[in-house]
C-alpha cells in the first residue's frame, strides 16, 4: 500500500508540472569587433577621394541568426547598412565606399537575436614621421629612436618595422661618411627578413634591435640592414587591454584607423 501511494504521488507531480523540457541552448562567448579604416589613396578611385572600409564581426556560440541581425554605421553625412555574411562562429558586416570629405565621427549599431550593442568612434588624421631621416644610417642597433607628429583624434599607434639585410659591396666614403646608395645589394633569399610590431600611445619610441639582428651573425658578408617604418594612427581601445567602447547586452571594441601614412627607410651598421 505504501509503495502504491509513493507511485501515485510521483504520477500526480508529473501531471501537475508537466514533463521537463530540454533547456534552451545558452549563447556564450559573445563579443563584437568593428573596424573603420581610411585606406591608401590609389588610381582606382577618383582624385581627391578617400577609400573607407567598414567591417564588423559579431562572434558567439552558437552564432547569431543572420536573418535577425543588422549592423548600421552612421555619421553626419550618411548611414551605411552593412552587407552581412556568415562564418563558422561569427556574423560579418562589411561596407566600402569613396568619399570626398570623410566624416570624423561614426556610430555603430548592432541588433541581433543574441543581443544589441552600440558605440561611437572618431577617425584619426594623418601624421608624419620626423626621425630618423629618410635613408639615414645609424652606427648601432641599440639606439634607434623613432619620432612622429601627433595625429588628431588618435589614441594609439601601430608601428611596423620590416628588417631587411643588405651588404655594401662598394663602400663610398666622403669625409668619413658612408654613402648608402646604388652600391647596396640585397641578400639572397636564404637569409631571412624579419618583422616587428609595436603598440604605443606616445609619439616617440626608443627601440633596441640588437636581439632582432643576432641571427645575422651567421652571415659575415652582411654589414647593413635596412629598416622600413610604417605607422598607422588608431582610435579605440588599446590592444591587449580590458578597454571596451561598445556596450549593450554585451561588450565589444570599435576601432578607427588612418592607414596611408608615409613609410620611412633607414639603415643600421652591423
Amino acid at each position: 500500500m505504501r509503495k502504491f501511494r509513493i507511485l501515485y504521488f510521483i504520477l500526480l507531480t508529473i501531471l501537475i508540472n508537466g514533463c521537463e523540457k530540454s533547456p534552451t541552448e545558452v549563447v556564450v562567448n559573445k563579443v563584437c569587433y568593428g573596424y573603420i579604416k581610411l585606406l591608401c589613396h590609389h588610381d582606382a578611385i577618383p582624385y581627391g577621394c578617400s577609400e573607407i572600409e567598414k567591417e564588423v564581426y559579431l562572434y558567439s556560440h552558437p552564432v547569431a541568426d543572420i536573418d535577425e541581425t543588422e549592423m548600421v554605421i552612421t555619421s553626419s553625412v550618411r548611414s551605411d547598412t552593412l552587407t552581412l555574411s556568415q562564418g563558422i562562429n561569427y556574423i560579418k558586416g562589411r561596407s566600402w565606399g569613396c568619399y570626398t570629405n570623410p566624416d570624423t565621427n561614426y556610430i555603430l549599431y548592432v541588433t541581433s537575436n543574441i543581443g544589441n550593442l552600440s558605440g561611437t568612434i572618431n577617425l584619426p588624421s594623418s601624421c608624419e614621421i620626423l626621425e630618423p631621416e629618410d635613408d639615414d644610417t645609424l652606427e648601432s642597433a641599440d639606439n634607434a629612436q623613432i619620432i612622429w607628429s601627433k595625429s588628431n583624434r588618435a589614441e594609439w599607434y601601430l608601428i611596423k618595422l620590416y628588417i631587411e639585410p643588405f651588404t655594401l659591396i662598394e663602400p663610398l666614403c666622403i669625409s668619413d661618411t658612408i654613402i648608402i646608395g646604388p652600391f647596396l645589394d640585397t641578400i639572397p633569399d636564404f637569409v631571412p627578413c624579419k618583422d616587428s610590431t609595436l603598440y604605443v600611445r606616445d609619439t616617440i619610441v626608443d627601440i633596441d634591435l640588437t636581439s632582432s639582428l643576432e641571427y645575422l651573425q651567421n652571415f659575415p658578408f652582411i654589414n647593413f640592414v635596412k629598416v622600413t617604418i610604417n605607422i598607422d594612427a588608431y582610435s579605440g581601445p588599446f590592444p591587449h587591454s580590458e578597454e571596451y567602447n561598445l556596450s549593450g547586452t554585451f561588450k565589444g571594441c570599435l576601432w578607427a584607423a588612418y592607414l596611408p601614412i608615409t613609410t620611412r627607410d633607414f639603415f643600421i651598421k652591423i
